[in-house]
């Protein structure tokens, strides 16, 4: 989602790219606003899901994950 986002050049997608030019992790915010950007397009918000359930790594990833599936639930 964050290289799609980059790719589109949304404005969420613009200033991910910028941190990373600059060596610096995306933000949290950041992140869930791409998400959240990405679960708008609800004939792929599921597949969305299992992606990044997929890629769960860490508690902290897993927390956005569960916050993302909580809000976004009932757009599924």
């Amino acid at each position: 989602m964050l290289r799609v986002a980059v790719f589109t050049k949304t404005p969420l997608g613009i200033k991910a790219k910028e941190a990373m030019d600059k060596g610096e992790l995306v933000s949290d915010d950041l992140v869930v606003g791409i998400i959240d950007e990405a679960m708008k397009k609800p004939s792929r918000a599921l597949s969305r899901i299992f992606m990044l359930a997929l890629s769960v790594p860490s508690p902290q990833n897993l927390y956005l994950f569960i916050i993302v599936v909580f809000t976004h639930g009932p757009c599924i």
